[in-house]
């Protein structure tokens, strides 16, 4: 219910840039203590207004899908879009954007990882943290 409200309430913030776009949500009932929920929150908007932002320039349509579940006592949570992409050079260890850094430094108190996931459209993450 959290990440669908957050991510819901994205969109309708940014409907202007937004209104073409479809948001794909798979998400497996999952209870997180407030010490996890809110840094998993803040890499979810983070990731989500960058999509928004960045990725359908000029009106474009596009996808934005969202996947949250467990395995193996861990968090997994997958988010892309098929948008224009990041440059194929980027490293997030070594990001000068602000935003990107923020995402390494909340997966870090996760005790988790984040990893861009290769795609041939688009911009793809994982984080996995333990449950």
């Amino acid at each position: 219910e959290y990440i669908q409200s957050l991510l819901s309430g994205l969109v309708e913030t940014y409907y202007l840039i937004s209104n073409n776009i479809h948001l794909n949500l798979s998400i497996e009932p999952c209870n997180l203590d407030l010490e996890r929920a809110l840094p998993c929150g803040l890499i979810l908007t983070e990731l989500m207004s960058n999509s928004l932002k960045d990725a359908f320039p000029n009106g474009s349509s596009g996808e934005i899908c969202v996947e949250l579940r467990i395995a193996d006592q861990q968090v997994v949570l997958r988010f892309s879009d098929n948008g224009i992409g990041l440059p194929s050079h980027l490293d997030l260890r070594h990001v000068s954007s602000l935003g990107l850094s923020l995402v390494q430094n909340l997966a870090k108190q996760l005790k988790g990882e984040i990893t861009l996931i290769p795609q041939t459209i688009g911009t793809g993450f994982q984080l996995i943290f333990p449950r």
